[in-house]
């Protein structure tokens, strides 16, 4: 067990540090790849036990069909984890108005445990957050590279991603993710990174490569691509991020940084089916 444990990905730091000696934390099995060495953090938490809650005053700006809600108290963000059912949160996290630091009251009941700071869904929120503030975007799709550049199949839940990773599998590339790839903007390039937060087939590798072209899905009898006009791009790519509803400006930037990509990255419809044949059909573009 450690005091302090870093955390990256998609290029972005964070850090936990234990308040107190009783405080031991640890990094869950599927996040060990995307551990972080010391360094400077994009965000910096102070993890404590205790009894979770919010200020009185706290104003709730957004309400998830999950466990977690996001509450406003002057400069401070708030979110709160609540069980189905529970009247309390277990969890509590604040958050200063830059998104730089941040405090984590964990349930004192579990004191005799060690904790992962970084629970899902906590780890993927945090990075939404820390996007949406001019960095880049979260989006459903599976990612490969295959010759050094990144294709994307971008698609919501059943659409195919993780069925197109097994269909490649042995066709000599390296995966990033079957399920959330992120991407952002070095330079005049755009790069794909791998996520923790894997599909049906486990893939989920801390890697990047530059993006070559999107893909969306289609499930078809047969395969087939079309190309895609940038709006047409657009209006599904804003289908497969993460919005920010609670946040007007990394709204603004996300529906532009979207907008620059599908004018800088070629897009397709990919109709596919069930065979490896669709290998063929994306690297045709590609020769």
């Amino acid at each position: 067990m450690e005091d302090s444990i870093g955390l990256e990905i998609g290029g972005l730091h964070c850090r936990a540090r234990a308040a107190s000696p009783d405080v031991r934390l640890f990094l869950a099995t599927e996040l060990q790849p995307f551990a972080a060495q010391a360094g400077p953090a994009d965000l910096n938490l102070l993890v404590r036990w205790g009894v979770p809650h919010l200020p009185a005053n706290a104003a709730l700006r957004f309400a998830s069909s999950g466990v977690w809600r996001l509450y406003a108290d002057g400069s401070l963000l708030w979110l709160a984890f609540t069980l189905p059912g529970a009247h309390a949160p277990y969890r509590v996290l604040s958050l200063d108005a830059r998104l730089s630091h941040g405090e984590l009251q964990v349930e004192l009941a579990g004191a005799a445990n060690p904790v992962d700071p970084w629970e899902y869904p906590l780890s993927e929120l945090l990075m939404v957050f820390l996007l949406a503030r001019g960095r880049g975007v979260l989006l459903h799709a599976s990612a490969l590279v295959d010759r050094g550049e990144a294709c994307l199949f971008v698609g919501e839940s059943g659409a195919g991603k993780s069925t197109m990773t097994r269909l490649w599998a042995g066709s000599g590339v390296h995966f990033l993710s079957d399920d959330r790839t992120i991407v952002r903007r070095h330079g005049t390039s755009y790069w794909a990174y791998g996520t923790p937060w894997h599909g049906d087939a486990g893939v989920a590798s801390p890697g990047k490569a530059p993006l070559g072209k999107l893909f969306f899905l289609q499930k078809a009898a047969r395969h087939a691509l079309r190309p895609l006009a940038p709006r047409e791009g657009l209006t599904r790519l804003l289908v497969n991020c993460f919005p920010t509803f609670w946040d007007p400006d990394g709204m603004a930037f996300t529906l532009g940084f979207l907008a620059q990509l599908v004018q800088e990255i070629p897009c397709y419809e990919l109709a596919f089916s069930r065979d490896a044949g669709v290998v063929d059909v994306v690297r045709s573009i590609r020769d």
